[in-house]
């Protein structure tokens, strides 16, 4: 009698499996950032932005915001934000005071995260995480949240780490 109940037992075991499957529970939680080339993984309490491309926490007034450029920035932006001494002026000149630069391995590869300070029109003063990911189209992500905030270092480099490209090159 037991053989019997081997097929169907069977057969539900691997529905429920296939079901599991369609599921998040096997999901990193990345999500395709819209009007953009990347995908990335959000850290709990950030979802979609459904103002700008990119992630936000309402709560927090936390955001990762997506810029991408045209390919043919590709070169100057390499340049630019291949070295502290090269970013820095430019990120100066846009009211961001670099306190520091991170890396991550990006496509196998150092890539460096700045990391500073910018107030706002009120005078809050914001954390302020900048990375250029190059790939397909030079995509740039920035971080920022007043200060003191809710993420923690690890989690932003954590968060700009799991940035993937979501198209081939030429698309």
């Amino acid at each position: 009698m037991s053989s019997g109940l081997k097929a169907p037992v069977h057969f539900v075991v691997l529905c429920f499996a296939l079901v599991l499957a369609g599921c998040d529970l096997f999901s990193d939680g990345r999500v395709d950032i819209t009007e953009s080339v990347i995908s990335m993984v959000p850290p709990a309490e950030y979802e979609l932005s459904k103002r700008f491309p990119g992630l936000e926490d309402p709560a927090s007034d936390g955001s990762f915001t997506v810029n991408q450029f045209p390919v043919q920035s590709t070169e100057a932006l390499s340049e630019l934000f291949g070295s502290r001494a090269r970013a820095e002026p430019t990120l100066n000149n846009r009211g961001i005071l670099v306190e520091g630069v991170e890396t991550i391995s990006f496509n196998d590869q150092d890539m460096l995260l700045f990391r500073g300070t910018q107030n706002n029109e009120e005078g809050v003063l914001y954390e302020k995480w900048i990375a250029v990911f190059i790939g397909p189209r030079p995509v740039m992500v920035a971080f920022q949240e007043p200060r003191p905030g809710s993420l923690s270092k690890a989690q932003i480099m954590e968060t700009l780490a799991s940035v993937r490209f979501t198209v081939e090159a030429g698309q």
